[in-house]
């Protein structure tokens, strides 16, 4: 049985899936005259081209901010928009199909490190050295002050033990645990962010933390990030770490790997050393003598120190306002690159909007006649304001 495509009467079907990549290099006015050489569609051809047409119509809002007519012909597609408060909605009829799609109204776009790769504040490869200020790796306080904390979600608890089996001086401030039991962050429906006001702490042994994620998360430690296991979510939504000292914390480069500043040992943005210790900010991968390497499955975002046990493979942006202390031989930071956020179209979860208001990504509503299987994803990624 021959492949779909090889059955297309025309090859400019597939350029115009294709086109939906790169749909801000080709304009309307290419997509449409691709769209009139589709013929003969099978279901997954129609529903191609009908997402094709809403984006056409997303793009000439985009360009000239508005549809005149309403109702447009793009192709062989009618599409019709509407508008609301929050979102446009394109119904596309084709091939006597009906395909509805939304586009929310985002005040601004996602900061644009989280589009993938891996800057730092203090590296010797131009490539990965941090091109933003360091003040713009905060998260938005306004989240933050919306967000729920770890003591009320039952994937953390309070420990006050853990650090002191695993640093010989403890930490001064509050520590928190996963628990490998749970798999639910209970957050509220309008809100993405959890906040743990303390050290997180990932322990080896219970095997890889997976957290069902509806949405996407953000999981913002107001201290360090001791991350001895591996991450990795199970369900549609994306996970973005942030780690960010508290107040009257300093980040710490942690040279000698006791967990703490030493005499001699730097801090990240070179402030003379006060407050707690251990500082905050910092992330430290796996545990003295692991030979395992640690899978993330996130995006990571540290004001502070990246400091390696073993290897650390990191799926998504890893933006760091410190470096790379390696702590053992092995030890190395392996950026992924393969999970990432359409910064011009998509928001992030914790992180203010950059920009000017613009529309989002397109997604359906209902595919043919009947709800799309991903209509779980239409909701705001972060509050819009």
């Amino acid at each position: 049985m021959h492949p779909w495509w090889r059955k297309c009467p025309d090859a400019a079907l597939l350029v115009a899936a294709a086109a939906t990549l790169v749909l801000g290099a080709y304009g309307a006015g290419r997509v449409t005259a691709a769209l009139r050489h589709a013929a003969q569609q099978s279901e997954v051809e129609a529903e191609l081209v009908a997402r094709l047409a809403a984006e056409a119509a997303a793009l000439q809002l985009a360009e000239g901010g508005a549809l005149a007519p309403a109702e447009r012909t793009f192709g062989a597609c009618r599409v019709t928009a509407r508008a609301t408060a929050a979102a446009w909605q394109f119904e596309v009829a084709n091939g006597g199909r009906s395909f509805v799609y939304t586009a929310e109204r985002l005040p601004g776009g996602a900061p644009p490190w989280f589009a993938g790769g891996c800057q730092l504040g203090r590296t010797q490869v131009a490539a990965f050295r941090l091109q933003d200020d360091v003040a713009k790796l905060q998260p938005d306080a306004e989240q933050l002050a919306g967000a729920l904390p770890a003591a009320a979600s039952p994937m953390f608890r309070r420990d006050g033990a853990v650090a002191l089996a695993r640093l010989a001086a403890g930490t001064e401030a509050d520590d928190y645990v996963v628990d490998p039991r749970q798999v639910q962050f209970e957050l509220p429906q309008n809100s993405a962010v959890v906040v743990v006001d303390g050290h997180l702490w990932l322990e080896p042994g219970a095997g890889p933390w997976r957290p069902w994620l509806d949405r996407d998360v953000a999981v913002v430690v107001l201290g360090n990030l001791y991350c001895g296991a591996s991450i990795e979510p199970v369900g549609p939504g994306r996970l973005v770490l942030a780690v960010v000292p508290p107040r009257g914390a300093v980040p710490v480069v942690d040279l000698d790997g006791n967990g703490r500043w030493s005499v001699g040992e730097p801090t990240v943005g070179g402030a003379p050393f006060h407050g707690p210790l251990e500082g905050g900010g910092s992330v430290y991968f796996g545990r003295p003598g692991a030979a395992r390497p640690i899978e993330v499955q996130a995006c990571l975002v540290a004001r502070g120190e990246l400091h390696l046990w073993t290897a650390a493979r990191v799926a998504g942006a890893v933006v760091a306002a410190g470096g790379v202390t390696p702590l053992a031989p092995a030890a190395r930071l392996e950026p992924q690159g393969t999970l990432r956020f359409a910064t011009e179209r998509e928001l992030v979860p914790g992180f203010a909007a950059v920009g000017p208001p613009r529309l989002g990504l397109v997604r359906p509503v209902r595919v043919g006649g009947q709800a799309a299987a991903g209509e779980e994803l239409l909701y705001l990624a972060t509050p819009a304001r």
